[in-house]
C-alpha cells in the first residue's frame, strides 16, 4: 500500500524535463540565447516565430527586458535598485543555463507573466 502510495504522489508531481540536447538544433540555441540580452530578444522574436523552443525563450526575454527597463528607471535608489539589479542579473543567468540545457522552465516570479503574451 504504501508503495501504491508513493506512485501516486510521484505523479502527481510536475516535473519540467529538459528536451534532449539533440532534438534541439545548435542554431535554435543559439538563437534562443539571444532571448536574455536585452534587446537582441527582438533577433528570435523576428526570425524563429514558428519554433516552439525559440519563442517559448523569447517571451521570457521579453519580460526579463521589461524589468532590466524598469531597473534602469528605478536603479538610482540605493539597496532597492542594487538588490533588483542582482536578481535581473540571476533570472538572466537562470534563463541562458536554461537555453544551453534545453529546457522550457519558466524562470521565477516573472516567467509566468511569459505566457500572457501572444506572438
Amino acid at each position: 500500500m504504501e508503495e501504491q502510495n508513493s506512485n501516486n504522489h510521484t505523479e502527481s508531481k510536475e516535473e519540467q524535463k529538459p528536451i534532449p540536447v539533440n532534438s534541439v538544433k545548435s542554431e535554435d540555441r543559439n538563437i534562443a540565447l539571444l532571448s536574455y540580452l536585452f534587446l537582441l530578444v527582438l533577433v528570435p522574436l523576428l526570425t524563429k516565430r514558428n519554433n516552439e523552443f525559440v519563442m517559448f525563450h523569447a517571451k521570457q526575454g521579453v519580460v526579463l527586458a521589461i524589468a532590466w527597463f524598469v531597473i534602469m528607471i528605478f536603479g538610482w535608489i540605493p539597496i532597492i535598485g542594487w538588490l533588483a539589479f542582482l536578481f535581473c542579473l540571476v533570472l538572466t543567468v537562470m534563463g541562458l543555463m536554461n537555453v544551453m540545457n534545453s529546457k522550457k522552465q519558466e524562470l521565477p516570479l516573472i516567467g509566468k507573466f511569459a505566457s500572457k503574451f501572444d506572438f
